[in-house]
């Protein structure tokens, strides 16, 4: 099966070569900033033009698309599956099958209706609306049996309704290693850097 990744030529450049410091960079922008103050006026409007095709190219925006890229390769062959989650390039690229899993959690999915989150926008189809937690119909499935902690003691809830067509119940196992790349997720959230929900690699 063949795969295409966009990006460009900064994402190829990424993906063909050792990333650049992120002091190199530093210097190289400081030591532009410090040229311009003996420069004329048009020497300096020079610079400035200068200094915007190096943002294009080089600035925030465009690294994150060429990280973006890099993690898309990472994660290429990877099968759909209900699998660990433990790398940001994992968690942005989550199997198709286990977005819906991911994103019922009620501390993911709050952000996501909030539109704090980029939710796996080209493939996570929201079909139950504003519904969050026992509310949600993905909720029930990925909760249904497992044995929670309180702060006064352990529950466990059963939720006997009709599957949608074509859905089936988790297994245990499923569900573990759901609620354990949910944990992952949740702490990548909460770190405020790259959202762990967009394969553009967005941030948060």
């Amino acid at each position: 099966m063949a795969g295409y990744i966009e990006g460009g030529s900064l994402a190829f450049n990424e993906l063909a070569y050792a990333p650049r410091a992120e002091s190199t960079m530093q210097y190289l922008a400081e030591s532009a900033q410090m040229f311009t103050q003996n420069l004329t006026d048009s020497g300096r409007a020079f610079v400035q033009m200068a200094t915007q095709k190096w943002d294009q190219y080089f600035g925030q925006d465009a690294m994150r698309a060429a990280r973006a890229a890099v993690r898309s390769v990472q994660t290429m062959w990877d099968a759909d599956v209900i699998r660990l989650l433990e790398s940001i390039a994992q968690m942005q690229h989550a199997p198709p099958v286990m977005q819906r899993y991911l994103m019922a959690d009620p501390f993911i999915r709050a952000r996501y209706l909030a539109q704090k989150l980029d939710g796996y926008s080209d493939t996570y189809k929201n079909i139950h609306g504003d519904a969050i937690g026992h509310d949600h119909y993905d909720y029930r499935r990925l909760m249904n049996g497992v044995v929670q902690e309180t702060e006064e003691d352990w529950v466990a809830w059963t939720f006997f309704e009709e599957l949608l067509e074509g859905d089936r119940e988790l297994q245990h196992d499923e569900q573990v290693i759901l609620e354990n790349s949910i944990g992952n997720l949740i702490r990548k959230i909460k770190e405020g850097r790259d959202d762990p929900t967009s394969r553009y690699n967005a941030s948060l």
